[in-house]
């Protein structure tokens, strides 16, 4: 499961930037923002996991939110091009891949700074040594030593990012794959709001439109969530929840009432 994690997490990283070269952010944006539907997909067919028609639709309108936003930051040159959309559109089946089988170590019971540490240095690995065959990584080893900036930036982000990264495996051990993906697209949310904020430029009806939809379902999500995990508290052998009862588990029979 580590292998496939860190696989699944080179190809998302590789792909997604790779993808720069033949589309524009924005668009990026629009096909990374998907994911969480096929990361739902995938949940039931690796954790059983069961999902109902309203918590399919905060997931569509979560999606749908972050299209029209990413869509009305990138109306102005919408650079689309073949290979770009099929490498983005696969970093996103690694990137759904990925949750999944996180959860699926922490149920195991591996420890969440183990995850992080051991799928992080075998991705390490693994892009190093991409980098190296293509002859990528001595022009950067040259570059950060011209730039002392370029260093430092590339070190604070780098301590930002396992932070980060770190917090991101604690929301998936306590709450699940689909739970991490639905914080992932709130913090792409965030990240186009403060693009507003930070570079200004005008806000179209189509951009409100999509904020306010993304936010609605997750917020939506979230109370469908805390509804799911109630109802599993109060009926924990209800036949509904399949699969939170152990098949082990013998019958329950009620004893007979006094006459």
């Amino acid at each position: 499961d580590y292998f496939i994690v860190a696989t699944c997490l080179t190809l998302s990283s590789s792909l997604s930037n790779i993808s720069l070269d033949y589309i524009n952010y924005p668009t990026k944006v629009i096909f990374r923002s998907s994911k969480l539907i096929p990361t739902m997909g995938l949940a039931i067919f690796i954790h059983r996991t069961q999902f109902n028609s309203r918590e399919w639709l905060a997931a569509v309108a979560v999606c749908f939110g972050l299209v029209f936003v990413g869509v009305s930051d990138s109306m102005s040159s919408p650079n689309f091009n073949g290979v770009g959309i099929t490498l983005v559109s696969l970093s996103v089946f690694a990137d759904s891949i990925m949750p999944n089988v996180q959860q699926r170590l922490f149920q195991r019971g591996e420890q969440r700074s183990d995850v992080v540490y051991i799928t992080n240095v075998l991705t390490s690995i693994a892009m190093t040594l991409s980098l190296a065959v293509s002859g990528s990584l001595s022009a950067v080893i040259r570059l950060l030593f011209h730039d002392k900036t370029l260093a430092l930036y590339m070190a604070v982000y780098t301590i930002v990012a396992y932070f980060a990264v770190s917090m991101h495996m604690t929301v998936v051990q306590k709450f699940g794959g689909v739970t991490g993906v639905f914080v992932g697209n709130a913090r792409k949310m965030m990240t186009i709001i403060l693009s507003f904020v930070f570079f200004p430029k005008p806000v179209s009806t189509l951009w409100v439109l999509g904020a306010v939809l993304s936010i609605s379902g997750l917020t939506w999500a979230v109370l469908l969530r805390d509804q799911r995990q109630n109802v599993m508290k109060r009926k924990p052998s209800d036949k509904s929840m399949v699969h939170v009862v152990d098949p082990g588990d013998p019958p329950k029979v009620n004893p007979p009432s006094p006459r």
